[in-house]
């Protein structure tokens, strides 16, 4: 990586990842930033852990880790980088609960990616707009809002759906829905 001008690794998500990624900034020789985004380096469900104690040790995680070594592992990797980015002060101070040794920065995620909405904004002083964030599932409603940009266009009213995050499957192709994809 080195060769191809790469100066920096910057993690963003563990999801999915196997547990070797976390040494992959020393074996390349690269300093590396961490942007928190959820809080996964403190409690592998993602989820706001209220207290140390919250996670209980019989959680089965991507590493087969207990909580402490998933900590462990987590404190090892944060105490090494660069830079640690949190999106507000409120994540920057459960981090630190967990990890006192850790200092963060706080800059707010403002990651708006106009060049998707460009369709939209074109229309936008006359349609009416529907946001969708998260994920949608079945489960979710996506019967629901698929059934109603369906009827919108086929009644040709004036709306606009953007759904911010990923649909569990297709939408019909739609000229008035946008799926921003996973966020």
């Amino acid at each position: 990586m080195r060769a191809l001008g790469f100066q920096r690794v910057h993690f963003h998500h563990y999801e999915g990842l196997p547990q070797w990624i976390l040494a992959l900034p020393k074996r390349l020789d690269l300093p590396y930033f961490v942007t928190i985004h959820d809080f996964v380096t403190v409690s592998p469900n993602l989820h706001y852990p209220h207290d140390s104690a919250a996670v209980g040790s019989e959680y089965k995680n991507q590493w087969g880790l207990d909580i402490e070594g998933w900590r462990r592992a987590f404190l090892n990797h944060l105490s090494q980088a660069e830079k640690i980015i949190c999106p507000t002060y409120f994540a920057a101070g459960v981090l630190s609960d967990f990890y006192p040794s850790v200092e963060c920065v706080v800059w707010p995620h403002i990651e708006v990616r106009n060049e998707i909405f460009v369709e939209h904004f074109k229309r936008a002083s006359s349609r009416l707009k529907v946001g969708v964030v998260g994920g949608l599932s079945r489960v979710k409603g996506f019967d629901l809002v698929a059934s109603a940009i369906k009827q919108a266009e086929d009644s040709d009213l004036p709306l606009d759906f953007v759904i911010i995050g990923t649909t569990e499957k297709q939408l019909h192709r739609s000229t008035a829905a946008l799926v921003t994809g996973p966020f």
